[in-house]
């Protein structure tokens, strides 16, 4: 893909054998993202906007050996499919600078929001590798671990009934 002005809408977008990058002033995912490939990544970037998942938007890294997911926008990170909207085999990362809302598969999640409340929803266990934002909203089917400092005014976790929430391996705030 590439950089561009405006609204960049994503139909399906997918590789053999690479890296994902977008970057434009607001993106629509309308439907799988994919980069093939052992460690490929993928990485949006919505320079003057937002971030939004929308019909069958996803981004489907699960295949083993799949790279890590970034998604930064000035804006929010938003989804409207009633699905996951981000699988991973390692690490998803967002930026945003308003409230964000995902359901996700990933192990790990690295986020920073400067402005807004952050909301995931897990369908497996997740590490949090560095969370913060205004509000912090974690639901997990597993269990919730973190290995990097929390950092918001508000922490609601739950986990489902196989998982344990230790929240005490890093400096929270």
């Amino acid at each position: 893909a590439g950089s561009q002005a405006g609204t960049l809408t994503l139909g399906r977008v997918t590789t053999v054998n690479g890296n994902v990058v977008i970057d434009a002033d607001a993106v629509v995912i309308a439907d799988l993202v994919q980069a093939g490939g052992t460690g490929k990544t993928v990485n949006i970037a919505a320079r003057g906007g937002t971030i939004a998942f929308v019909n069958a938007g996803r981004i489907d890294q699960s295949p083993a050996g799949s790279g890590a997911v970034t998604l930064s926008a000035t804006g929010a990170i938003t989804s409207t499919t009633g699905a996951t909207d981000v699988f991973a085999a390692s690490n998803l990362s967002l930026a945003a600078g308003a409230t964000t809302a995902l359901r996700t598969a990933v192990n790990s999640l690295t986020a920073t929001l400067t402005s807004g409340d952050l909301e995931i929803t897990e369908a497996d266990s997740i590490v949090l590798a560095g969370v913060t934002g205004r509000d912090i909203k974690i639901r997990s089917s597993g269990g919730i671990t973190q290995t990097g400092a929390i950092a918001g005014r508000l922490l609601d976790v739950g986990a489902g009934s196989l998982g344990d929430i230790p929240l005490d391996t890093a400096a929270n705030r």
